[in-house]
């Protein structure tokens, strides 16, 4: 695709109100053009990611083309010496990847729910008798207190308080 034939299609798309007809073919043909690119660019991101999913894959590519269609890049200029086309890509490629962030941001945050209510206790709840609940440290910890005054272990108690 030559950049004549690009600026005519971005042209397109924001006179589109003007000539929706003549945008459905300019989309259309954008779309024919650049879509096998976009998909193998998208289905490799998802691959490093460690997942892959068609429909995240098919959702990233049209809602990047329907982006470009709704809001056409007007500040899009190729520089001295780079072809039309690999400029185009590298927009194309920024524009999927911001979208398969936002749509991964999207479904994390409407979908991830914890099932607590499903879950099973991890512990059984039994009551244990008193004697057997007090650990033996507890006891032995006990019966040094009793040796003890009462002021001293008053002073204890309020000190372990404190």
């Amino acid at each position: 695709m030559e950049i004549d034939q690009l600026e005519d299609i971005l042209l397109s798309f924001a006179y589109k109100e003007d000539d929706e007809k003549q945008a459905n073919i300019a989309f259309n043909k954008l779309y024919q053009e650049f879509s096998k690119f976009l998909y193998a660019l998208v289905k490799r991101k998802l691959y490093q990611m460690g997942t892959f999913d068609e429909q995240i894959v098919s959702a990233t590519v049209d809602n990047t083309f329907l982006l470009i269609y709704d809001k056409p890049p007007m500040n899009f200029i190729v520089k001295e010496g780079n072809l039309a086309v690999n400029s185009f890509k590298a927009y194309l490629s920024t524009v999927a990847k911001n979208e398969l962030l936002r749509l991964f941001k999207e479904y994390y945050s409407t979908n991830l729910v914890f099932e607590s209510d499903t879950l099973e206790p991890a512990f059984e709840e039994t009551e244990i008798a008193t004697e057997i609940s007090q650990s033996l440290n507890s006891k032995n910890m006990q019966d040094a207190l009793n040796t003890l005054s009462e002021r001293d272990r008053e002073i204890l108690w309020t000190l372990y308080l404190y």
